[in-house]
């Protein structure tokens, strides 16, 4: 079945000037959805969640779903508190799109040793393998990697969070294993939406075994912010102005599949 509102585009330098629509691209059954945390697949791949591409519905795996931040405690907040208000927004979330939602358990940083300030976060000089998560986290991928899915999506890290970093350094090891899994990638949001396209396509691996290409889907910004008001405890108004202004630049919210 083709959808009129996804397509298939050019992978050009500057799409947004030169965008390719083809006729649609078939609906995609059987995919896992790789979030760093709770809010990251609803912000990046809400549209896609929401349109009906997505034949069955998704499994999302929130990876480092305990957590000390909120909104009003950017650092510091009770984690077995936050972590349930977290989680019950993802839920929440995941009623209203559609799909399914596991929490892999895993501490965001300030629940691990090492973050005391957000600059921590986005310290590119920390590598993903040095982290105490690296390990146990690559074992559950594996996991994930053995079960036979269609698709599994991760993020392509752009913005340079250490969580996003680990998470898509992760899946790029696995797929050296298992090089007969279809792999494709979100444009992380808010992130993407303050990077140019060459900055965004500098992120695509280009060392699969399946070379990607970049799909748009176009409908509808709207449902997709009325999705994310329910992340009352993560998200303010200027993200959400991050997301429409993203949508605007690409007439749609972009993923790259193989």
């Amino acid at each position: 079945m083709k959808l009129p509102f996804v397509r298939k585009v050019s992978p050009s330098q500057e799409m947004t000037s030169s965008r390719t629509e083809l006729d649609g691209v078939d609906k995609v059954e059987d995919v896992v959805i790789l979030s760093p945390h709770c809010d990251d697949a609803p912000l990046s791949l809400g549209a896609t969640l929401l349109s009906g591409f997505l034949r069955s519905k998704a499994r999302v795996f929130v990876v480092f779903s305990r957590s000390r931040y909120t909104k009003d405690y950017p650092c510091n907040g009770p984690i077995e508190e936050i972590t349930t208000l977290r989680n019950r927004e993802e839920e929440l979330a995941a009623t209203q799109a559609s799909y399914e939602v596991s929490f892999l358990g895993f501490g965001e940083p300030f629940v691990r040793e090492g973050f005391l300030t957000i600059k921590d976060i986005y310290d590119l000089r920390r590598q993903p393998r040095q982290d105490e998560v690296w390990k146990p986290l690559l074992s559950a991928f594996r996991q994930v990697f053995s079960s036979r899915i269609q698709l599994i999506l991760a993020p392509l890290a752009c913005g340079g969070h250490v969580d996003h970093r680990i998470v898509h350094q992760a899946v790029l090891e696995c797929s050296t294993i298992h090089t007969d899994q279809r792999i494709g990638f979100y444009e992380d949001l808010p992130y993407s939406s303050e990077l140019s396209d060459s900055a965004i396509i500098e992120r695509v691996p280009s060392s699969l075994s399946r070379p990607l290409h970049p799909v748009l889907v176009t409908e509808s910004i709207d449902d997709k912010l009325e999705l994310l008001k329910v992340y009352e405890s993560q998200l303010v108004p200027e993200q959400f102005k991050q997301v429409r202004r993203y949508w605007e630049r690409r007439k749609g919210e972009r993923i790259w599949l193989p």
